[in-house]
């Protein structure tokens, strides 16, 4: 078939046009191989010259049902329904070079949406640093730049190791990355899968000293150590110096400072006004710190209570190092409490957080119950 024109809104197999309505504005249409074979072949193309034409476009002006505006479909293993491609470089700043590129109107319906029964509803990939193989912005004031549905909503893998991130979410303007799970499973999980690595599994960075890098708004928990890390005092560039958290079987809060006893060796000391708002059971620790030859007492004169307690020492003048340490009772904790030790779900029961401390497989780990090995889509076949 030699090329000809159809207008938009007529419809185009290889080897035949369907003009459904004829208008003034026309795309080339190029219909010319119809083989069936080894190679590449192109059944048809759409193709626009124009600065900010369109090569394929398609509209459904149905208000009503699932009409679809581009429909494609591959009965090939490693075929693609839809295939885009982009080879031109955007600098991001007044453009957006895009394979496939979706936009909506609508507050309910997405511009790209993708739906597998087997396989990945969208796939996206790249090969050129920096560049995402699937990036999506909103600028509303409400929804999300990808709703996913479905026992794993994003399946995201970073570059070449030792570099790359699988998601990388920013949040502008109060928006936030939201990943919702309503069942037994987890909602966001990050893994870092190399047997050596320094790498991290979710790494969280905020630049302000007023909000938070990681928030968890309920309990947090962890199998291995809870520490600090920054730059080493002595060697910042190639050392970091680490310390670790305390651990204990009940959430305690603590309360630190030093007071003078006065001319009768006496000393208030007050603690904070909340204090007994989200605190019970307080002990009290002292350290009397003394120079002379004397040996200098300290005892608690009176308990805890109204927020302050009485040190009393056998010696007027005495410097006194007090400790406070007290069970956490805030409404959190007088709401949900801080079992110790507890069964395990039943679809994870039989298996280990950490198998290798118990000379077994890492195929009975929590880990393998909870995320069964998921294949890699492969990357479809160029175009």
């Amino acid at each position: 078939m030699q090329p000809g024109h159809a207008s938009i809104g007529g419809t185009f197999r290889a080897g035949q046009v369907h003009v459904s309505q004829a208008t003034a504005t026309t795309v080339p249409v190029i219909g010319n191989n119809t083989a069936v074979g080894a190679g590449t072949s192109v059944g048809g193309s759409f193709t626009s010259a124009q600065q900010s034409g369109i090569g394929v476009r398609g509209t459904a002006v149905a208000t009503v049902g699932r009409a679809n505006g581009v429909y494609g479909e591959s009965r090939s293993a490693g075929g693609a329904g839809v295939y885009g491609k982009s080879t031109t470089r955007s600098n991001f700043a007044d453009e957006f070079a895009a394979g496939v590129l979706g936009e909506s109107v609508s507050s309910s319906v997405p511009g790209v949406m993708g739906f597998s029964t087997v396989g990945a509803g969208v796939y996206g990939t790249t090969l050129a640093n920096g560049s995402a193989a699937i990036t999506a912005f909103h600028q509303g004031t409400s929804g999300s730049g990808i709703h996913t549905f479905g026992p794993t909503g994003i399946f995201a893998s970073g570059g070449v190791p030792p570099f790359g991130v699988g998601i990388d979410a920013r949040g502008a303007n109060g928006g936030t990355f939201s990943v919702v799970n309503n069942g037994n499973g987890t909602a966001c999980r990050g893994s870092n899968a190399m047997a050596v690595s320094t790498g991290f599994g979710v790494y969280g960075r905020h630049f302000t000293n007023n909000g938070f890098a990681v928030f968890a708004e309920g309990k947090t928990g962890a199998t291995g150590t809870k520490s600090f890390v920054i730059d080493h005092p002595f060697d910042p560039t190639n050392k970091t110096l680490s310390h670790y958290c305390t651990e204990g079987e009940e959430p305690l809060n603590v309360y630190r400072g030093r007071v003078v006893t006065d001319a009768r060796g006496e000393a208030w000391v007050r603690l904070p006004d909340y204090f007994e708002e989200i605190n019970t059971e307080p002990t009290v620790q002292l350290t009397v710190s003394d120079s002379s030859d004397s040996f200098v007492m300290a005892k608690v004169a009176r308990e805890v209570s109204g927020g302050r307690f009485l040190i009393r020492t056998s010696k007027p003048g005495a410097k006194v190092f007090w400790r406070v340490e007290a069970r956490r009772n805030d409404r959190w904790m007088q709401a949900y409490g801080a079992p110790v030790e507890a069964e395990k779900p039943d679809f994870v029961r039989g298996t280990y957080m950490r198998p290798e401390l118990y000379g077994k497989p890492q195929s009975m780990s929590e880990d393998a119950r909870r995320f069964p090995a998921i294949a890699e889509p492969k990357r479809p076949g160029s175009r």
